[in-house]
């Protein structure tokens, strides 16, 4: 079920069907595995399929065999600037996990910030993944904020960053 538009080389996004239940924790942010009964209640009670849902939840899928490896949650407030959390798959390696994600921001952030112009966007990354720190600074996204040991890893706590960026098309000339 490949979509016509955000679909890249390796990863394409979508929105949830009720078959993503069965592969939750590829997506559902849990320090906890999720089964599919939980998964379907927060689907069902959480996830609005109105574009005027203040959090907009997607899957990305690999291309080359249609396997959900993560979840986009979009929060929007105002439905002018958007705040992005990118959960990948814990059965990915680090590395794949880093490459696989950098590809899903290459392809959202565009989608979100020229196709439907929002004013503002940012993106959540950790220290550890240098695909996606370059992803967002290609994208012209800056580094904004930085939460000193906020993510765990295996023996250690790493910082977690916070890219932002201005749709220029709300830039005021002369202002």
């Amino acid at each position: 079920m490949k979509p016509p538009f955000l679909t890249g080389e390796r990863v394409y996004i979508r929105a949830m069907i009720e078959e993503d239940k069965n592969c939750a924790v590829a997506w559902y942010d849990s320090e906890f595995p999720v089964n599919a009964v939980r998964a379907e209640k927060f689907m069902r009670e959480e996830i609005k399929v109105s574009w005027a849902a203040r959090r907009k939840y997607f899957v990305i899928v690999r291309t080359d065999n249609d396997q959900v490896i993560g979840g986009i949650k979009m929060k929007t407030w105002d439905m002018r600037s958007a705040d992005l959390a990118i959960r990948m798959a814990p059965h990915l390696s680090p590395e794949d996990a880093d490459d696989y994600k950098a590809d899903a921001i290459r392809l959202f952030i565009p989608w979100i910030r020229d196709e439907h112009e929002y004013m503002a966007q940012t993106v959540e990354i950790a220290e550890d993944e240098p695909q996606c720190i370059a992803a967002a600074e290609e994208l012209d996204l800056y580094f904004g904020v930085r939460f000193r040991g906020y993510l765990r890893r295996p023996g250690k706590r790493i910082d977690l960053r916070v890219y932002q960026a201005l749709n220029t098309n709300w830039a005021v000339p002369d202002a």
